[in-house]
């Protein structure tokens, strides 16, 4: 492509990079039409996000780069979403169901993972980097037969083959735009960013956004690299060169740390006029309990949210241990579909949802429930001694039929042994608690601890956040606390120097410029850590 129709932007951690976007978009659109604006991102929620600010953009034409190309190419089957089939016939080489959540410094590939993972991750490796067969490891070679001919029987295609048949297909991207926004373009893979220049060369003009120092998706084939601009004339370069979430004290040490990167690309930007704290916590994931004073410390007050973590998701277990143990609610927001990550989850059928059915009624004076709430907090309760014969049925017929309706505090009479235990008083989480099915009570503590130490606001809102720091690309917290420590690959990455010691940097810099208001470095459990200030 002629290097004077490449422009790249750089985003650096909170400039506000998809309000800039957005606006440039409605500009491509008010010059060049809805038809000829081609927007992709890296992941459907930046997508999403872009197409929520109420864009005009045709459809088809917005979207993950994955989901651009399976529109183009008539929507063919995909391959993921039907392993079971596949390990039917080839169980030696079984696959997760939830294959490579990509969560863990150094690739992912936790010592738990299925061999068939393990080789699919490699697989896919090769193919986003466009590594030639012939340098393939023999097993990987072994596994791409059986996946590819499974996958040819059954005519389905997987993610990399939307990507690797638009390149052989389809010269000119869909719909021939006339302009291209590229969001995100530091997790482009090799094989990506080959069919986004090679659609570029159609194009007027093709906007590359995003930041080398926030590309953490190196084990899945995303190389920083190839948004370096070396190649580009300086007035096809912009920094948008404000922060608006890092105060002083946190930008300088994230700034002091990531410019020691062998190889990224130089940018200065300004932080916000605030002078934020970074210090210290004696607290380690295998000991974390002075992280959690300071965790509860910080939710004591009536404001502010606090972001827990570490580069694999294993140095969060015991974290989560000790929230747990002390009632403090937390989730991953970023992660919905990890249940560990977010115990507090609305799906009808869960015992949280439950005990909130009983706490929202139990508030009332007297207490009162409809048929629905009832029903799902019954099921939580023993029969005998507490319960009517037939009570648990008949709430649920109603409840199926009208679930609006509530029954009068009278009528409890008819469903409690030895008449309704809430006529003279308040209904007590305390009460469900004593009364629980003996199988439930486990898992019935952690949601009635929170609601009886912290109440029902705490229980809806969590305000602590605990994950890996992939998995909160993107987002932000008041206070942020970062673990130092490295899995043993990890280790052998940084030790290894050059380009691997890179992307351990970068993954720390993602950690780091997650905080608005103040940085906890934790301390490190063991001699395998990085020193971050």
């Amino acid at each position: 492509m002629d290097s004077r129709r490449e422009y790249r932007v750089f985003g650096v951690p909170g400039a506000g990079k998809t309000t800039w976007t957005a606006e440039q978009i409605e500009r491509a659109i008010d010059k060049h039409g809805r038809e000829r604006v081609l927007v992709s991102s890296f992941t459907r929620a930046a997508a999403t996000e872009i197409a929520s600010r109420g864009i005009d953009v045709k459809h088809g034409m917005v979207g993950t780069l994955h989901s651009i190309c399976w529109h183009a190419l008539g929507q063919p089957p995909i391959a993921e979403t039907e392993v079971g089939a596949f390990n039917q016939e080839h169980p030696s080489y079984r696959l997760s169901e939830r294959n490579a959540d990509f969560d863990d410094l150094g690739g992912g590939e936790s010592s738990e993972r299925a061999h068939g993972d393990r080789l699919m991750l490699k697989y896919q490796l090769y193919r986003a980097r466009m590594t030639p067969r012939a340098l393939w490891n023999p097993m990987v070679l072994a596994f791409a037969g059986a996946w590819e001919n499974w996958k040819k029987e059954n005519q389905t295609f997987d993610f990399n083959d939307l990507i690797e048949t638009a390149l052989e297909r389809l010269p000119v991207a869909p719909n021939q735009p006339a302009v291209g926004f590229i969001d995100e373009a530091q997790d482009l893979s090799t094989l990506q960013f080959a069919l986004v220049r090679r659609w570029a060369d159609g194009m007027d003009s093709v906007v590359f956004i995003g930041d080398d120092d926030q590309s953490i998706y190196g084990f899945a084939g995303a190389d920083p690299h190839n948004l370096i601009a070396d190649d580009l004339p300086a007035e096809n370069l912009r920094v948008l060169s404000e922060s608006h979430r890092l105060p002083e004290m946190v930008h300088g040490v994230a700034v002091k740390w990531i410019e020691r990167c062998t190889k990224r690309q130089p940018k200065s930007f300004r932080p916000r006029a605030a002078a934020g704290v970074v210090e210290r916590n004696s607290g380690t994931w295998r000991d974390p309990r002075r992280l959690v004073d300071a965790v509860e410390a910080d939710i004591s007050g009536p404001e502010g949210t606090s972001m827990i973590l570490g580069s694999c998701s294993y140095m969060l277990s015991p974290i989560i241990s000790e929230l747990k143990a002390r009632g403090i609610p937390y989730h991953n927001p970023y992660r919905r579909n990890r249940g560990d990550w977010n115990p507090l989850k609305r799906a009808d059928g869960s015992i949280q949802n439950r005990v909130r059915a009983y706490w929202y009624g139990a508030q009332n004076q007297p207490p009162f429930w409809t048929a629905q709430q009832m029903k799902l907090w019954m099921d939580l309760v023993k029969s005998d001694g507490v319960l009517k014969r037939g009570v648990k049925k008949f709430v649920e017929s109603i409840a199926k039929t009208n679930p609006a309706t509530v029954f009068d505090v009278n009528e409890y009479n008819n469903f409690f042994e030895g008449g309704c235990p809430f006529e003279y008083g308040p209904a007590t989480v305390e009460w469900l608690a004593e009364n629980a099915l003996e199988a439930k009570r486990r898992n019935i503590r952690y949601p009635i601890d929170i609601i009886r130490k912290r109440g029902l606001e705490a229980f809806e809102q969590p305000r602590v956040m605990v994950g890996t720091i992939h998995s909160v690309k993107g987002g932000e917290a008041s206070n942020v606390y970062v673990l130092p420590d490295l899995s043993t690959e990890g280790a052998g990455q940084w030790d290894r120097g050059g380009d691997d010691r890179d992307a351990v940097r970068r993954v720390f810099y993602v950690g780091m410029t997650r905080a608005r208001e103040r940085l906890v470095i934790a301390q490190p459990a063991s001699g395998l850590s990085v020193k971050l200030t």
